[in-house]
C-alpha cells in the first residue's frame, strides 16, 4: 500500500525540518551554556547578560525575520528553474542586507547609550554596557550569515547551515569557558569574556558559510555573484516588501518578551535570573519547532509556485499535526521536570531563584501548544507570501493584549513575575487562534 500524501509530506517536512531544528538546538545550547557559566561565575553577571541581551535581541530577531523574506522568492525561482532570477535575488539581496547591517549596528550602538536609564540595578547596568557593545558588533556577520541560511533553505538544502551552526556554536562554548573563567593563561573576564566569545564565534559563522559556498559547485553556480546580473532597485524593493513585515512580526513578539524582561528587572535580580532560566528553557522548545515552520515555508512555497491546491491543504494539515504532537510532548516534559531543569543553571543554594523558575516552567508548559501552532501558522503563511496580516495579528496579540495584561497583573495587581507570564500566555494563545483562522481562510476555503 502506497503511503498517503500526508505521510509523504510528513517525511519531506521532517527531512527539511530536522537540520533546521538541530541548528537551533546548537544555538540554544550555546545560550544555555552562557547562562550556566555566567550563573555559576556570578549572579550579577548573569542578570547583566540577561538585561543586555533583552535590549539587543529585538535587533537580532529583526535581522532573522528579514532574512526569512528571501526564502519564498528563492524557492519559487528554484522550482521553476529560473536560474537568472535566482542569481538576481541573491545579488540584490547582498546589497539590501549590507544596508541592513549598517542600519542595525547604528541603531544598536545608539540604544546602548541609554542602558543606564532603564531603571535597572546600578551594578547590573554597568556590567551590561561592554557586553552589549560586543553584541552589537556581532550583528554584522549575523546579518550576512542569515542571508546564506535562508537562501540555502529556499533551495531545500537545510544541512549546510546546520553543520556551520554546530561548528560556530561549538567554538562559542569553548571560548566562553576559556574567557569567562580565565583558562589557558587568560584572566577571568566574566560577562566581557562571554561577549568576546560571541563576537568571535559569529564572525567565524560567516567565514564558514563563505568557505562552503566557494567549495560547493552547485552553490557557486546558484548563489555566487554574476557580474552580468544587473542590480535592480525594483528587485531590492520587492525583497524588502516581503522581508520587512516578517521581521516586524518577529520583532513584535520578541520585543514584547524583552520589554517584559526589562520590567521584570524592576522586581529585582532574583526575579530576573529566574525569568532568564525559564525563558531559556521555553525558547528551546519554541526554536526546535521553528524547524517545522521553516520546512512548511519551503514546501508551501513549492506548492504555491506550481499552483497545487491539494498539496497546499495536505502540507498545511501535516505541519499543524506535527507541531501539535511535538509541543504536547514538550509540555509534559516541562511539567514533570520543572524542579530538575533549573538546577542546571544555578547552584542548589539559590533556593528562591530555583523555586520561582520551577513555577514559571508550569506556565511554560501551558502555552506550548499555542506557541507551536503560531510557529506553524507563520511558516505556512510565509510560504504564501502572506505577511502583512500576520504581522498585524502579532501587534494585536502581544501589544494590545499580552504586554498590557502582564503589566496590569504583575505591577498594578501585585502578582509579580507570574503576572507577566500570564500575559505571555494570553498573547500566544490569541495569536495562535488568529493565524490558524488565517490559514484556514487562504488554504482550505
Amino acid at each position: 500500500m502506497k503511503p498517503t500524501n500526508r505521510l509523504r509530506y510528513a517525511k519531506e517536512l521532517f527531512l527539511l525540518a530536522y537540520p533546521v531544528s538541530l541548528g537551533q538546538v546548537s544555538h540554544i545550547m550555546t545560550n544555555i551554556a552562557d547562562t550556566v557559566m555566567l550563573g555559576n561565575y556570578n549572579s550579577d553577571h548573569l542578570a547583566a547578560a540577561t538585561f543586555a541581551f533583552n535590549v539587543f535581541i529585538p535587533l537580532l530577531v529583526f535581522s532573522i525575520g528579514f532574512s526569512m523574506g528571501v526564502t519564498p522568492f528563492v524557492t519559487h525561482a528554484f522550482v521553476k528553474n529560473e536560474n537568472e532570477e535566482l542569481k538576481s535575488i541573491t545579488s540584490n539581496g547582498l546589497i539590501l542586507f549590507g544596508v541592513l547591517a549598517v542600519v542595525l549596528l547604528s541603531i544598536g550602538l545608539s540604544m546602548g547609550l541609554f542602558l543606564s536609564e532603564m531603571n535597572q540595578p546600578e551594578k547590573v547596568a554597568a556590567l551590561a554596557q561592554p557586553y552589549y557593545v560586543l553584541l552589537c558588533f556581532s550583528m554584522v556577520p549575523v546579518v550576512f550569515s542569515n542571508l546564506f541560511k535562508q537562501t540555502t533553505e529556499g533551495l531545500s538544502f537545510t544541512k549546510p547551515a546546520m553543520i556551520i551552526s554546530f561548528a560556530s556554536n561549538g567554538l562559542n562554548i569553548i571560548l566562553n569557558y576559556v574567557l569567562i573563567y580565565g583558562k589557558l593563561g587568560f584572566e577571568p573576564m566574566g560577562i566581557v569574556g562571554a561577549g568576546i566569545a560571541t563576537l568571535i564565534s559569529r564572525s567565524f559563522l560567516l567565514v564558514f558559510a563563505l568557505v562552503y559556498i566557494l567549495k560547493n559547485p552547485l552553490f557557486r553556480k546558484c548563489l555566487w555573484h554574476n557580474p552580468f546580473v544587473r542590480y535592480s532597485f525594483e528587485k531590492i524593493k520587492m525583497l524588502a516588501k516581503v522581508s520587512f513585515p516578517i521581521s516586524l512580526q518577529f520583532t513584535m513578539e520578541v520585543t514584547a518578551f524583552a520589554f517584559s524582561a526589562i520590567m521584570i528587572g524592576w522586581l529585582g535580580t532574583t526575579a530576573l535570573a529566574a525569568h532568564q532560566i525559564a525563558i531559556s528553557v521555553a525558547a528551546t522548545t519554541y526554536l526546535i519547532s521553528t524547524g517545522i515552520g521553516a520546512a512548511a515555508t519551503v514546501k508551501i512555497g513549492e506548492a504555491a509556485a506550481l499552483n497545487n491546491r491539494k498539496a497546499l491543504r495536505d502540507i498545511s494539515t501535516t505541519s499543524f499535526l506535527m507541531v501539535i504532537s511535538f509541543m504536547s510532548f514538550t509540555a509534559l516534559c516541562l511539567f514533570f521536570l520543572r524542579d530538575v531543569v533549573p538546577l542546571f543553571f544555578v547552584k542548589d543554594t539559590e533556593f528562591e531563584i530555583l523555586e520561582k523558575a520551577s513555577s514559571l516552567l508550569i506556565i511554560a508548559a501551558i502555552f506550548q501548544l499555542s506557541d507551536g501552532i503560531q510557529v506553524a501558522g507563520h511558516g505556512i503563511l510565509r510560504g504564501l507570501k502572506d505577511v502583512k496580516i500576520p504581522t498585524l495579528f502579532s501587534v494585536v496579540a502581544y501589544w494590545v493584549f499580552g504586554v498590557p495584561l502582564g503589566y496590569l497583573l504583575a505591577i498594578k495587581l501585585g502578582f509579580g513575575l507570574h503576572g507577566f507570564w500570564a500575559g505571555f500566555t494570553l498573547g500566544l494563545t490569541i495569536l495562535a487562534i488568529l493565524l490558524f483562522l488565517r490559514v484556514r481562510k487562504l488554504v482550505f476555503e
